[in-house]
Formats: structure tokens, sequence, C-alpha cells
């Protein structure tokens, strides 16, 4: 998603937080993209853009959004047989940031959202920016149901930021404690 998408998600998980009451909480992203991954582009400067794809090779696998899902639905997992094992019983609540004009909706995202749900996990998105019509039907399967209480949507990351800045009681489906009401 970018820089700039990642430090506005991260300001909102940060001023989200302390309302939620979650004992555990766990931020998946694409970290598990190697960290030796790297294209030189100084050496593209003088091609011609038809010309960058023969040269630019990459054999290493980058994780999808559905390997992102996969990771959450797995740390969900552990966590639910750490807290069984302790006697605590509680909602498993997955949150995942979609940008309709970035994000591909693949069968292999719905087929590991499917598998998160099946585990009794609630799957919220919060979804920034433009949706085309053929992505919200998507979205809609993607997230539990009743969409419309799993789907928050907003037109643009500051308007997310302002959001939860300004009334974060507005995100109290996601919080298990009561937020403040601005």
């Amino acid at each position: 998603m970018g820089a700039y998408r990642a430090h506005i998600i991260q300001q909102f998980i940060n001023y989200l937080l302390p309302y939620t009451g979650y004992g555990h909480f766990g931020v998946v992203s694409y970290a598990y993209c190697p960290e030796n991954f790297n294209v030189p582009v100084t050496s593209l400067m003088d091609k011609e853009p038809s010309d960058i794809g023969s040269n630019v090779t990459i054999d290493i696998k980058l994780p999808t959004l559905a390997d992102v899902v996969s990771e959450m639905r797995k740390e969900l997992n552990e966590r639910a047989v750490e807290n069984t094992k302790k006697g605590l019983v509680g909602n498993q609540i997955a949150v995942l940031f979609v940008d309709p004009s970035v994000t591909a909706i693949t069968s292999d995202l719905m087929r590991e959202a499917g598998k998160l749900k099946q585990d009794g996990s609630k799957l919220y998105l919060i979804s920034v920016g433009e949706s085309a019509s053929h992505q919200s039907q998507y979205l809609h399967s993607l997230s539990s149901q009743p969409f419309k209480k799993y789907i928050l949507s907003y037109p643009t990351y500051d308007q997310l930021l302002t959001s939860v800045k300004d009334n974060p009681s507005q995100f109290s489906t996601i919080a298990t404690k009561s937020l403040p009401a601005n």
C-alpha cells in the first residue's frame, strides 16, 4: 500500500488501540517480504519503458494479501489455543485494511478470509478510497456478515485518521469496551 498509507494506518491503530480493551493485539503486514528485496533503478534510467520488463527478473515470491490473511488466521488460532488453556474465552477479531483502488480481491484471498471466518473470527474491513461497484460485492463477501456492520468505509486516509481522532466511538463495534464519545 505504500509508506504514506502504512503510516496513516499505523497512526489510526495507535490512536484507537488504548480504547479497544484487547489483551493482545498484533499487526500482520507485508512484514514477511524479504528484507534484501531490492530493484536497482539506476541501471534502468536510460531504458525505454518497454525494455524494463525484460531487464528485471524477480525470482522471489512476494506475499499477497491472501498470505497476510493466512498469517492473521494462524496468529489468531495460536492465541485462541493459548487462551483456552488459560480458561479465557473471547472474540477473535481481525481487521483488514483495504484500498479498492489497489487491492486485488482474488479467489485465494476469498478462500483465506473464508477459513478465517470459519475458525470463528470476526473479519472487519476498513475500506479506504472509492470502490468500483463490482468491487463492492466482493468486499461484502470478504467481511463477516452482515456486511453493513463489518465494513467501515472512508473516502480518504486523512478522513479515516480524522474520524478516529474526532469520534472514536464510531469504532465501538471493533472494541471490547466503551469508547469516548465527543
